[in-house]
């Protein structure tokens, strides 16, 4: 509701307000203030840090654990939700916190023995959760946003993934993020990996993929050897004192048409 008509029907405004219900005040074609039900939740100290902080912990240990069944797919419907009120209420507040969040994420995801998403990657799986609530163009708004102001915030990305590059990877990250495609899996070491999980098939790297015979099931881990199962019923090994501390992209559910 505009300035103007809002003055003219104030009665009825606060008549809505009353039986709980809010009403926008635009100027200029800019939302400049809220009425709010008198038992509205209004935010007035540091409720919102206390609430976001909660927020995403869950969403950050939730990715965690869903990045790691069958690769990166979306945030969480709930976080997505949490951004997109926030970008709709403050933008300076949305980008604020993404760059809490994108810490969380990494201090949780590294807490685990795993790498990092990548700016690319993290800002993709937030990007299908925000389409819970906001429409392409407002997601993609969101991120046109949010990617410059980064510099302003403390974050975990280096200044090639803010420039729309890669995550740089040492000498003990041989596989890329994600394939030619786009989809992208978690990493964690050969050290850790465990019985009948998936990992990229050592025979193809570093080519990423999504089909069968990019992936390898694994078997059994016995002292320094972790053993493999190929799609075809072939077998081969990797040596843990080779390559043990090396990330190896993994996952849980294993790739589509896998022979049971």
């Amino acid at each position: 509701m505009t300035m103007s008509a809002a003055r003219a029907a104030f009665t009825e405004v606060l008549d809505r307000a009353a039986d709980g219900a809010m009403t926008h005040v635009s100027r200029d074609g800019r939302i400049c203030a809220h009425v709010v039900p008198e038992k509205a939740l209004v935010i007035q100290g540091n409720e919102l840090d206390v609430l976001m902080g909660a927020a995403i912990e869950e969403a950050a240990n939730w990715l965690a654990q869903d990045a790691a069944q069958s690769g990166y797919f979306q945030a969480g419907d709930d976080i997505g939700r949490v951004f997109a009120w926030l970008w709709r209420c403050d933008p300076d507040q949305a980008a604020r916190f993404f760059s809490v969040y994108a810490h969380k994420v990494t201090n949780t995801f590294e807490a685990q023995g795993m790498t990092r998403p990548a700016l690319k990657v993290l800002t993709a799986t937030l990007n299908v959760a925000l389409g819970v609530c906001l429409t392409k163009d407002e997601s993609r708004e969101f991120h046109e946003y949010i990617r410059p102001r980064l510099k302003e915030w403390f974050h975990p990305f280096s200044a090639e993934e803010l420039e729309g590059g890669d995550r740089p990877r040492d000498e003990d990250d041989p596989w890329p993020d994600a394939t030619y495609f786009g989809k992208a899996f978690a990493k964690k070491r050969w050290r850790d990996v465990t019985r009948q999980q998936f990992v990229a098939n050592p025979d193809r790297a570093p080519e990423l993929g999504i089909d069968v015979d990019n992936w390898c099931r694994v078997s059994r881990v016995e002292d320094a050897t972790v053993f493999l199962t190929h799609h075809d019923g072939s077998a081969s090994t990797v040596s843990l004192e080779e390559a043990g501390d090396q990330f190896v992209p993994f996952q849980h559910y294993g790739p589509l048409k896998w022979p049971h």
